[in-house]
């Protein structure tokens, strides 16, 4: 397991993200694929382990994937990091 990863708004996304919900990256002035996608797109998740869980004491959701990836995403802080398996 890797140090968890800050990943701007991704951890937010994945906290709530079900089945045929995508994202995608940039504007769509510029139509190459590599201006709307990450390298974090690639990596696997496998299917979620259970809905997004919040925490209200630390107002932190958090998520697990089938593949061990963990996800957490602060409501105060708006911030969010991925742990990848």
């Amino acid at each position: 397991t890797s140090a968890p990863v800050e990943t701007g708004n991704i951890p937010a996304f994945l906290i709530g993200a079900g089945v045929d919900h995508y994202l995608t990256i940039g504007g769509w002035v510029d139509d190459a694929i590599s201006a709307h996608w990450s390298p974090l797109f690639d990596r696997p998740l496998g299917s979620p382990l259970g809905d997004g869980v919040y925490d209200v004491a630390t107002a932190t959701w958090s998520r697990e994937f089938q593949s061990g990836t963990k996800v957490t995403f602060n409501a105060r802080t708006s911030t969010g990091a991925i742990a990848w398996a």
